[in-house]
């Protein structure tokens, strides 16, 4: 692709400040203060998505099939692998790398290893500060890949490789002079590892039937009695306009859920989302909070809901309902004879480029 090409897709995403030279293309993200840097030559294919929020989305296939997607306020990419930056005759692998990330997530993710270790009262498991910052190593490099230049990140990094590198059990690092030069930068920041501030959510064995009853219509229950009332302090625990801003965050105002709950912890969630009289979206959830089992039943999208991102952001509601009750995994069963029941629901959406990001992953 040439430079106007890849200039003209990028730019439909609003926020984005892009400028194009020849065959090279430097997208800054403000959100971020860092951008990337591309050349056109090396982008095989882009097409244009949704993000987990529904949000607008670009996916590019670099040169050598490795996936990036860029949206209005993050950047999404593989981390680089273990043997590239570790100079080991040995491999030496992290087993849970994911294998996308985005560039928010990076920083998080640095930040916390820094406070983990400078708040740590107790001996630190040195063989999980190893692999933590061996996976770190491997996003930040992964980054830097695509022209980006995280610098704090990279500080965080090496507070904590200073502080305990000489006693963990890690190859060395490759030579990597971006590496040096992104840790001169972050020599001179002064890093606020301030934990941020907690959020105190009300005392859940408060909750009334009028809590429950005040998210209708957006929020029903089937039987609203004192049997559902004692069910939901003991395994929902959290406020009821919580839950409800959870499963409804960004979907159109048309979305009704009706929610079952019984003594037992089981329960469920049917969801329809509604546009102009039609169902443009069905999603159906079913747990046992008693045996930690959360399942995808059903999901299905029609009409005016197509191609819309609508099922991108029910499948990222599912997921963070699914965390703030405390579940760890998605159950989700498909079958179907003659068509695809269940839309794959990883990035990126490229096959080859999913198949090269998750070969052993």
């Amino acid at each position: 692709m040439d430079g106007a090409e890849v200039g003209r897709a990028l730019a439909t995403l609003d926020g984005l400040e892009i400028s194009v030279s020849g065959d090279e293309v430097t997208v800054r993200v403000p959100a971020l203060d860092d951008g990337v840097r591309l050349v056109a030559g090396e982008v095989q294919r882009l097409q244009h998505i949704f993000g987990p929020r529904c949000e607008p989305a670009v996916e590019l296939v670099m040169a050598g099939g490795l996936p990036l997607i860029l949206l209005e306020n993050d950047v999404v990419f593989a981390p680089e692998d273990e043997d590239a930056v570790l100079n080991a005759r040995i491999p030496v692998r992290v087993s849970n790398a994911p294998h996308l990330v985005t560039y928010t997530e990076m920083e998080r993710d640095a930040r916390a290893v820094a406070v983990h270790y400078f708040d740590a009262d107790e001996g630190l498991n040195l063989a999980e500060v190893g692999g933590t910052l061996l996976l770190l190593r491997c996003l930040i490099a992964g980054a830097l890949r695509f022209g980006m230049r995280p610098v704090w990140a990279v500080g965080c990094w090496q507070s904590v490789w200073d502080a305990v590198g000489g006693d963990l059990m890690l190859p060395p690092f490759h030579a990597d002079p971006r590496w040096d030069e992104l840790c001169a930068e972050a020599a001179a920041l002064t890093l606020d590892l301030a934990p941020p501030p907690q959020v105190s959510l009300p005392d859940p064995d408060l909750v009334t039937m009028a809590d429950i009853a005040a998210l209708a219509p957006s929020v029903t229950v089937a039987r609203l009695d004192e049997e559902f009332l004692a069910a939901w302090r003991q395994w929902i625990r959290v406020p009821p306009v919580v839950f409800a801003e959870c499963l409804l965050e960004g979907l159109p105002d048309g979305a009704q859920a009706e929610l079952t709950l019984y003594p037992d912890g089981g329960g469920g969630v049917e969801l329809r989302v509604h546009a102009d009289g039609a169902i443009i979206g069905l999603l159906q959830l079913g747990f046992s909070v008693s045996e930690g089992d959360y399942s995808l039943d059903e999901i299905r999208i029609s009409g005016a809901g197509k191609g819309t991102g609508l099922f991108q952001r029910l499948m990222f509601n599912t997921g963070a309902l699914g965390r703030l009750l405390g579940f760890n995994m998605i159950r989700a069963l498909a079958t179907g004879i003659g068509s695809y029941a269940l839309a794959v629901l990883g990035y990126p959406h490229d096959a080859a480029a999913h198949r090269l990001t998750t070969r052993g992953r």
